[in-house]
């Protein structure tokens, strides 16, 4: 980090080369100045880049988890629905085998199942 002073430095120099050329101590002043302020926020951005690197890592790893859930959650729904079809179908069963014993002539044989 620079102090107010290098900092009001710097802004100095970088006009300064747009108004005419620096010498040679102002030029290696300036990269020293610039490389102080670039410095610090390279390791920044290193630092924020691998956090998000960890962060994506754990979205993705979310993502996959959810997938995988989503996925049973299909089969799932899948099998409940098999299981409401036999359900209906044992159900519709019932009702004609009662119907048929609820119509039949009272004078007949009667089936006691």
């Amino acid at each position: 980090m620079l102090t107010d002073g290098e900092r009001e430095r710097l802004d100095s120099l970088e006009q300064a080369q747009f108004l005419r050329s620096l010498t040679i101590d102002e030029r290696e002043e300036l990269a020293g100045l610039a490389e102080r302020v670039t410095t610090p926020n390279d390791h920044g951005l290193l630092a924020a880049n691998e956090r998000m690197r960890h962060e994506r890592a754990a979205l993705d790893s979310d993502r996959e988890e959810l997938e995988r859930l989503l996925a049973r959650k299909e089969r799932l729904a899948r099998r409940l629905g098999r299981l409401l079809a036999l359900y209906r179908a044992e159900r519709m069963a019932i009702d004609r085998q009662a119907a048929m014993i609820g119509g039949r002539d009272n004078a007949g044989p009667r089936y006691r199942g």
